[in-house]
Formats: C-alpha cells, sequence, structure tokens
C-alpha cells in the first residue's frame, strides 16, 4: 500500500511481480515504476487527481485485476481487465477549475468495458451528481446489464446509519 504524497522530484520503482493486492492512496501514478508486472487479483486506487491519462506503464497492470476500486476516477485510458468480476467507482464531491467550473466526472464512456465476467458495478456518489446517469447509461450501452449496477447515494446511506443509531439509543 502506498499512502501519502511522494517528492515531486523522486519517483520510485516496485518490484513485485507476485504482488497480488495493491492500494494507491494519494500518491501520483506517475511517479510510480514497475520493475517487473505483477499478476494484480485486485486493486483499490484513490489518487486525488488526474489518474490514469497517459498511465498505460500503469494501467497494463490492471489487466489481470478480478476486483477493482477507483476513486475521484479521472482519466479515459483504462482497459479494465476482461477478468474483472467487481468494479467499484466511488466518486467524491468534484473539485473545481480555477475558474470556478466543475471538472467533468469520470468519461466512463470512454473506458473499455470489455468485461464479460463482471458481476457487479457499485457507484457511490452524492444524489446532487448529474453525470451519473450518464456514467450508467454509458455502462449499459457497452453491454453492462442494468440489474449489475448498484448506485449508492451518500445521503442514503448516512440517514441509514442516523437511523440504526436511533433505534439502538431506543433498545
Amino acid at each position: 500500500m502506498l499512502d501519502g504524497f511522494i517528492d515531486r522530484d523522486d519517483g520510485f520503482t516496485i518490484a513485485a511481480p507476485h504482488l497480488i493486492h495493491f492500494e494507491c492512496l494519494g500518491c501520483p501514478l506517475e511517479y510510480i515504476c514497475w520493475r517487473e508486472r505483477p499478476s494484480l487479483e485486485s486493486a483499490h486506487i484513490d489518487t486525488c487527481g488526474p489518474t490514469f491519462d497517459d498511465q498505460s506503464d500503469f494501467t497494463g497492470i490492471l489487466s489481470c485485476a478480478k476486483t477493482l476500486t477507483l476513486l475521484n476516477f479521472q482519466g479515459s485510458d483504462v482497459k479494465l481487465s476482461p477478468r474483472l468480476k467487481k468494479l467499484t467507482l466511488v466518486q467524491r464531491q468534484l473539485p473545481k477549475e480555477a475558474n470556478g467550473a466543475r471538472i467533468d466526472a469520470m468519461p466512463i464512456n470512454e473506458m473499455a468495458l470489455q468485461c464479460p465476467l463482471l458481476e457487479t458495478v457499485i457507484i457511490r456518489c452524492s444524489k446532487d451528481d448529474g453525470e451519473i446517469h450518464i456514467m450508467v447509461n454509458a455502462m449499459v450501452a457497452n453491454g453492462v446489464s442494468m440489474e449489475k449496477i448498484n448506485v449508492k447515494f451518500y445521503e442514503d446511506m448516512v440517514e441509514k446509519v442516523v437511523g440504526e443509531i436511533i433505534s439502538l439509543r431506543h433498545e
């Protein structure tokens, strides 16, 4: 697991050919170089910014993943594994550009969704994210069944937890 931000002048090399799970939290992918590509079974990526455009060295290691979680995903160069069974997309509040315009959500319609074994897609987002229906429609257009797509809104999750806490207090 990589957790944190690496000095911009320094990158690092990972040599772990037998690595099966990789987590990247807040570290720019351009600073990671792979000496030997692992055959990842799963990955959890949260790099807090543009993530996959022009990162073919990185996206190549995802080619075998069965489980993939992408947080605040931005970029379009991802070729998802044909072995992928579970995809989780977590969209937090989208950042704004310097001029105040909102940055577009993940362009899922540009992702390669050739995943015949895909069983589940979980999308976590806010109810005010107007791009979610576009993302879901793009997935369906790329062959993902609506029954496999589960959109979970943060507001509903918070409401459910608060309700459970209130019930427990009454008991």
